[in-house]
């Protein structure tokens, strides 16, 4: 009497006990001797480890002759799973290049195993042994239903003696299911949810160990470039790809909340400088010392004009308007001092734009040289842009990296079922 098997997939049974649709066969020499070389040559090939009983139980019982009803008694070859997956999965997720999978693909390929487990893989053929030394299967294998070959009745005693497993009748019933491709479900336990998930990872992770899974979105550059990996060695094909790769949206995302971020400072400090420049006596100074030089009479005091507060802040938004891109420029720079970037810089003809705006009573074919004012403006300039926060970008950058609420916005339609860290 053989073991008892742990495994809720098997159950026991006695050495006399008649064939059962599901029974599993080991290879035997008498088996080998008396079956397989006289009639079935090929399936000497050590890859089918052993066999599963196909036909019904019904017709496998003997009758009072002493032989069972059917003339013929169906076995499917048995194969030990990890040499099968690599195909299952390469016609899943593969492409022209050896070694080389879709990732968008990977949790299809998942499932498919996970189906596998739970004995529900109609498609393909493909019933789950688990392994249990009990039930002769020493690692996790699969029944190929439909490669299967035919042993005459005379031959029933040797199957008796080379069974070294039986399905309990819940999984006999299923593959009777799966032979006949019915739509029900045979009500069998199935995995629970992460056993199952997990086991299905960790079988497609072991059999696309030295595979490279490769993003969706790299193939679609690729093909938008004209390029083909077509007839490329693996390293060969991933370079190609990975020159084609787009950046991913969420590095797009964050660098260019990082730009937003830059440009918004920039107009908020223009607009401080802006403010600042209104309200100097220093500014004011040296806007009146230019602008009285443009007169003919040179006596004449600008500062004491109508309005002359109105051409302050027009000369203050002016200049501003023409060191925002300096000011921008100094909060993205990554070292150095801030105002350094905006003191070296020499804005356009602001102040000829100033005398244009400011009417007929000015000389405006004047030529005045560029940046005229910015020795003028120093400390002006310098104490607002000194308070420029340089690392804030970098700093939002961070917040965004780490932000739930972002990461979830910004997931991308293929799912990533699980890292190389897994």
């Amino acid at each position: 009497m053989p073991g008892a098997p742990s495994h809720w997939t098997y159950d026991g049974f006695g050495e006399n006990a008649a064939l059962c649709q599901g029974d599993i066969i080991g290879r035997t020499a008498e088996l080998e001797e008396e079956v397989l070389r006289q009639a079935h040559l090929y399936f000497l090939d050590p890859k089918y480890v052993a066999f599963m009983v196909l036909t019904q139980t019904c017709d496998l019982v003997p009758r009072s002759s002493g032989s069972c009803k059917t003339e013929h008694i169906s076995l499917a070859v048995i194969r030990e799973l990890h040499p099968v997956l690599p195909d299952m999965i390469h016609r899943i997720a593969g492409t022209e290049v050896p070694g080389v999978y879709r990732q968008s693909l990977k949790r299809q390929a998942i499932d498919r195993v996970k189906r596998v487990l739970n004995q529900n893989e109609t498609a393909h053929g493909l019933f789950y042994l688990h392994p249990d030394g009990d039930a002769g299967i020493s690692v996790e294998s699969v029944a190929l239903l439909r490669v299967s070959i035919a042993v005459r009745k005379d031959h029933y005693a040797i199957l008796q003696r080379a069974r070294t497993g039986r399905l309990r009748p819940e999984f006999q019933n299923k593959v009777g299911w799966l032979c006949g491709h019915l739509f029900a479900r045979a009500a069998t336990p199935d995995w629970e949810p992460n056993d199952a998930d997990k086991q299905a990872r960790t079988l497609v992770q072991q059999a696309a160990a030295d595979k490279t899974w490769v993003p969706e979105k790299w193939f679609s550059e690729l093909k938008r470039s004209n390029s083909s990996i077509s007839g490329l060695e693996a390293d060969a094909a991933l370079t190609l790809l990975q020159s084609k790769a787009p950046k991913e949206p969420k590095a797009l995302a964050i660098e260019r909340a990082s730009v937003c971020a830059a440009k918004a400072l920039a107009g908020l400090y223009a607009a401080a400088l802006r403010a600042e420049l209104a309200k100097s006596d220093e500014f004011s100074a040296a806007l009146s010392v230019r602008l009285e030089s443009c007169f003919i009479q040179a006596d004449v005091d600008v500062k004491a004009a109508q309005g002359w507060q109105k051409v302050v802040d027009l000369a203050a938004e002016s200049f501003t308007n023409s060191l925002r891109p300096y000011i921008l420029h100094s909060i993205e720079a990554t070292t150095g001092d801030p105002s350094d970037a905006v003191l070296a810089a020499k804005p356009p003809s602001a102040i000829r734009n100033w005398i244009q705006q400011l009417g007929g009573t000015l000389a405006a074919e004047v030529s005045l040289a560029e940046g005229s004012l910015t020795v003028a403006t120093v400390s002006v300039v310098q104490e607002v842009v000194a308070q420029i926060p340089t690392d804030l970008p970098k700093k939002m950058s961070n917040l965004l990296k780490n932000d739930p609420e972002f990461n979830r916005l910004l997931a991308e339609p293929e799912i990533t079922v699980f890292s190389d860290d897994d």
